[in-house]
């Protein structure tokens, strides 16, 4: 629990000690130190506020191609939210091609005080511009927010395809959770599936990877 504050503030004493105090749980921010970190936003105009909105909701780090993807704005006036942002010390320049938040606690605060349709429209935005392949994106991160976006379909084949990609790069532990989400996901019933994945199979190389991951009396029960 220590470690995780200590990584949440990185670094910076002041955010470290107001989460002591709220005895911070994984649930979210303190309100207080919430409402503290939003007032960057009030500094940012309107385009500026829905680009860091977007940013959010892809994650710590967003590249310049994505934003532009998700947002809708033309390119001069996104250029301009995006010199707002990080002249206001919301966002800062990584690399030639992307944006991070100043510190990752400002993203959690933004992301979570996003309403639910904004959060969801965001996740399906990112979802379609990954799975259109308008911008570059791992199938992992194309799972996260088609789940999110509550298209259930395209996240249990996105989440294969992710194991699968773990698998071939030997990470048999991301591979495991991936095939996992999937085996969830197959069996939600609000799920509206276009077409069935091979369901012993994926029970195969789920359990294959749970086995390559140290841990061979799990993959027996799940067997």
């Amino acid at each position: 629990e220590l470690l995780r504050i200590v990584e949440r503030a990185e670094g910076n004493a002041f955010f470290a000690e107001e989460l002591v105090a709220a005895e911070l749980g994984p649930a979210g921010l303190p309100d207080d130190l919430a409402d503290l970190l939003l007032v960057r936003l009030d500094r940012l105009d309107d385009a500026g506020r829905d680009v860091v909105r977007a940013a959010a909701v892809a994650g710590r780090r967003v590249s310049h191609a994505m934003l532009t993807a998700v947002v809708g704005l033309e390119a001069g006036e996104l250029e301009r939210a995006l010199r707002n942002a990080v002249e206001s010390h919301v966002l800062v320049r990584v690399g030639d091609d992307a944006y991070a938040f100043r510190h990752a606690l400002l993203a959690e605060a933004v992301h979570d005080d996003l309403l639910p349709g904004e959060r969801v429209r965001l996740h399906a935005a990112y979802a379609r511009a990954i799975g259109e392949r308008r911008v570059e994106g791992a199938a992992a991160e194309l799972a996260r927010h088609a789940r999110a976006a509550h298209d259930l379909d395209t996240a249990l084949r996105a989440s294969i395809e992710a194991g699968d990609d773990a698998m071939a790069v030997g990470g048999p532990d991301e591979a495991a959770q991936h095939y996992e989400t999937a085996l969830e996901l197959l069996a939600d019933p609000t799920r509206q599936p276009a077409a069935e994945p091979d369901l012993v199979g994926l029970v195969v190389r789920t359990s294959e990877a749970v086995i390559a991951s140290g841990h061979p009396e799990r993959a027996r029960k799940l067997v």
